[in-house]
């Protein structure tokens, strides 16, 4: 038993935010097995429970001086894992709907030689908006999003941290979003005008 086992939680936080291992490796002893249960009960999946308070653990380490825990840090973990488990629902659904909708397209026989037209002009638009993203950014989005590596192993790979990766991808997603609703809007209004 170390030193650190006796000590409250505030103070373990207060190390945490030194850059202290050993306060991050004390919080994890102390709170990982009741995180994994209150996961596994609500995910129904031993691995994804896992997984997810491994990065909730990741996480904390990756973000300690700018932590703002306050005097709740079971609370503030809870509330990390409730959030990772909610955030991979959403993934889950975009990626389910994504699905869906190709499904649909491949086997629809109304899918045209007009639509294949517009999906490719859409996609070459989108490749052009990456490729216009600064040099960093656009590497590190197509790493994530192309080469489907995890935050982690991209800042492993580039020598950043895995806050950088999220910003970076933040600021992308953010642009590629703008970027799309001023085509769609543009392509809208030719289209009304076209037919009027």
């Amino acid at each position: 038993m170390t030193q650190l086992a006796k000590l409250p939680d505030v103070e373990l936080v207060d190390l945490l935010k030194s850059d202290h291992r050993v306060a991050h490796d004390e919080i994890f002893n102390r709170y990982n097995l009741i995180l994994l249960a209150e996961a596994r009960k609500r995910t129904r999946d031993q691995d994804e429970a896992h997984d997810i308070v491994q990065d909730v653990f990741l996480k904390l380490w990756s973000k300690r001086s700018r932590l703002q825990i306050g005097h709740n840090l079971p609370g503030y973990l809870y509330t990390s894992v409730f959030n990772a488990i909610l955030d991979r629902s959403k993934h889950e659904k975009v990626k389910r709907r994504y699905q869906t909708f190709h499904t649909r397209s491949a086997e629809s026989d109304s899918y045209s030689i007009e639509d294949a037209l517009i999906a490719k002009e859409l996609n070459n638009y989108i490749e052009q908006q990456i490729e216009a993203l600064p040099e960093k950014r656009r590497e590190i989005f197509i790493m994530s999003r192309k080469l489907h590596l995890s935050h982690k192993e991209i800042a492993e790979r580039l020598g950043i941290t895995e806050d950088t990766v999220n910003k970076q991808i933040g600021h992308a997603n953010k642009t590629l979003k703008w970027k799309l609703r001023y085509y769609l809007m543009i392509s809208a209004i030719g289209t009304f005008f076209f037919l009027n």
